[in-house]
């Protein structure tokens, strides 16, 4: 999400995965991009919680990127590929 958000910027682009291993166990995350809405970047951190166990499932983070698109006005058109119609 944070790199939809963000038009495709390499999450902690200017380091290296070893850093940012630290970086996510000393509990520091990625800040919320320019145009997210706070809805969203709160469902994100939501996902970035340490244990597996507190992070949200599914059906919570759809169910709340709905309700954050009605809030924000933005409507979401399933684009169907004929592999998606074939399946």
């Amino acid at each position: 999400m944070w790199e939809i958000m963000s038009y495709g910027v390499k999450p902690f682009q200017d380091l290296q995965n070893n850093e940012v291993i630290d970086v996510i166990e000393r509990g520091e995350r990625l800040s919320r991009p320019l145009n997210c809405p706070l809805a969203v970047y709160a469902v994100m951190s939501a996902c970035w919680m340490y244990r597996p166990a507190d992070r949200p499932n599914f059906a919570f983070i759809k169910a709340r990127l709905r309700y954050s698109m009605i809030l924000n006005g933005i409507e979401l058109r399933c684009v169907r590929t004929q592999r998606s119609l074939s399946s």
